[in-house]
């Protein structure tokens, strides 16, 4: 909408809350009040679309089965129960213990 100022000036009374007109009034362009300074068929149609790169549409399928993959590996967990319960599961300390000191290192 565009609105015709061109007899506006900015007197404000009553502490800003409105604006006093002098000369003719303001119109609004296109409304019953004032001229229209455009025509219906100048008007442009909103039409907005976008398109996604085919990366993006990879990136949202991984992003999809991501989302939708278990963080637990239950066959590994499965295979660890069955371990211990058979007593076959056994526990390296050292190789616990030496991870632990270069995770240390990091720090």
């Amino acid at each position: 909408m565009q609105i015709n100022n061109s007899s506006i000036t900015n007197n404000t009374t009553n502490g800003g809350a409105s604006n006093q007109k002098t000369g003719g009034s303001a119109k609004l362009a296109g409304t019953s009040e004032g001229t229209s300074n455009t025509t219906a068929s100048s008007v442009p149609k909103s039409n907005d679309s976008i398109e996604l790169s085919q990366a993006a549409k990879v990136m949202t399928d991984l992003e999809a089965k991501i989302a939708s993959a278990s963080d637990v590996d239950a066959g590994r967990v499965e295979s660890i129960k069955q371990a211990i319960n058979n007593g076959a599961y056994s526990i390296d300390t050292d190789s616990i213990a030496s991870k632990i000191v270069s995770i240390d290192d990091f720090f």
